[in-house]
């Protein structure tokens, strides 16, 4: 199996876009929603993309994003050879595909 994963974007209430808005099934396709991790809550942060989405096999409603992460003020590589604090899903983003690749790593069956 394939397990693809996308930024749920940056467009906050204004609803997710292509391709974070995919839900192909309740496993394959996930969007990934930015926290602030700064917050006492950690609340998603105000600029993530929200869902639901209706772009599912079926047409029918899905909840989207699917799962969240760090990605307000996150230290990030930067053009140039240097290193900055950005923000974004797709600062967000990276923290779920490492943790699912060492999953996958630990339990390729999964």
């Amino acid at each position: 199996g394939c397990l693809v994963m996308f930024s749920a974007g940056n467009e906050a209430a204004s609803g997710l876009r292509r391709p974070g808005d995919r839900a192909l099934s309740d496993f394959q396709n996930m969007a990934v929603a930015a926290i602030d991790p700064a917050t006492s809550d950690w609340n998603i942060a105000t600029f993530s993309s929200l869902g639901p989405t209706n772009c599912t096999i079926t047409g029918g409603s899905a909840i989207k994003p699917d799962i969240a992460a760090p990605g307000v003020e996150t230290y990030s590589a930067y053009p140039g050879g240097s290193y900055s604090n950005l923000s974004g899903t797709s600062m967000a983003s990276p923290h779920v595909n490492g943790a699912a690749a060492l999953g996958f790593q630990a339990n390729p069956d999964l």
